[in-house]
């Protein structure tokens, strides 16, 4: 009995060999076929024939470990290259056309999001993003995400969630920007004359970072704009003892302040200190138009003329010439010099941008307090 039911697995056995060898070179066919189609897509995407390069993706519906880094890898360096439609491309079919494990599924999705990040289309990389956050992530890549969102954020002026971002990642992104961010929250606020949420966000300002000299000018310019004209000074005053390269900038809203309360021989004793222990260009020329629109004329000569025995700055000797009205002889020299202006630029220490206005977020390299004012002489045809 025994050997009749061998004899009769025979069959059965070599049917399931024969199976089994069917279907190993069916997949075998299958998988030259998807690899054949790979190159062939690789082809038309370097010839830049991009509509037959998405044909050949879409022929080919199988792929190895290998063969999938090296076409992930292909789009990262597409995109490093500047050439987003290719990195979009393969990026895109790589997350339609394969059954992909959860890991490379995400990672396929990240690279999607920085292809969208650099080719400046910031909500869809934002969205990715944030659903990426969600899942199972290695450390590195979670942060690489946070330094992502926050770029996205800065540039698409997501404050509060920049700062929900910060909160929840401090120790991982530290806190540079974030009295930037609480900065332009209270910016927002005042345009909106909601002034208490405007305060509260300059003091969480200071709490991120006490040497932000913008923290202190928000809170001078509301306080003025509030009639609280001591505060402003005081606001003010932090500023200079912070940073005295900004002088030129605050003391005429600071005059104004001192003014209001009747203490101006105070600000004026107080300016004439700071530039006698700066001695800034800048400082020396602001003060000296200051005194003359104050009737201070012969102050403001005098301050110019004692510069001048220490400093051979032609903008100081051509301020001084425009003070020699009262003398006929020199009418041509003081033509000459009235033609000749000093005008305040500012300049992104990090990438060289110019602007006539002070800001605090470079549009160019989107670097922070980037900025400072520099001296140009400025020369009138007319």
């Amino acid at each position: 009995m025994s050997e009749w039911f061998l004899i009769l697995l025979l069959p059965v056995a070599a049917w399931s060999g024969w199976y089994v060898a069917i279907r190993r070179e069916s997949k075998d066919a299958r998988l030259l076929q998807s690899r054949n189609a790979y190159f062939e897509s690789l082809t038309y995407l370097l010839n830049d024939q991009t509509d037959q390069a998405v044909d050949a993706f879409l022929n080919f519906s199988a792929i190895d470990k290998q063969t999938f880094s090296n076409q992930l890898a292909l789009g990262t360096l597409f995109r490093k290259r500047g050439e987003l439609d290719r990195a979009l491309l393969i990026h895109k079919q790589l997350g339609k056309i394969f059954d992909l494990e959860e890991k490379q599924r995400n990672t396929v999705n990240f690279e999607l999001a920085e292809d969208f990040l650099a080719a400046g289309m910031y909500l869809q990389a934002q969205e990715i993003f944030e659903n990426l956050i969600f899942t199972n992530l290695e450390a590195n890549q979670k942060s690489q995400i946070n330094q992502a969102l926050i770029r996205i954020y800065e540039r698409t002026a997501q404050w509060q969630n920049a700062i929900d971002l910060f909160n929840k990642n401090s120790q991982e992104l530290g806190k540079l920007n974030l009295a930037h961010y609480y900065c332009e929250m209270a910016e927002i606020f005042r345009k909106n004359n909601e002034l208490t949420a405007a305060k509260t966000a300059l003091s969480h300002a200071i709490v991120a970072d006490g040497s932000l000299i913008r923290n202190y000018w928000i809170a001078a310019e509301i306080a003025l704009e509030n009639g609280e004209f001591i505060s402003s000074i005081h606001n003010y005053q932090s500023i200079a003892e912070r940073n005295a390269a900004f002088l030129p900038e605050i003391i005429q809203p600071m005059l104004a302040c001192y003014q209001k309360i009747e203490r101006e021989e105070e600000f004026f004793d107080w300016i004439f200190r700071q530039e006698e222990q700066h001695k800034n260009i800048r400082l020396t020329l602001a003060l000296s138009d200051i005194l003359e629109q104050n009737s201070r004329k012969n102050e403001a000569r005098d301050l110019i003329h004692n510069r001048l025995q220490t400093s051979n700055n032609p903008l100081l000797l051509n301020k001084f010439l425009q003070y020699q009205s009262d003398l006929p002889q020199n009418a041509l020299i003081i033509s000459l010099a009235n033609k000749i202006r000093p005008r305040t630029s500012y300049q992104c220490l990090e990438c060289g941008f110019l602007l006539q206005k002070m800001i605090w977020h470079c549009p160019a390299c989107y670097a922070w307090s980037s900025f400072i004012p520099t001296l140009e002489i400025k020369i009138q045809h007319r």
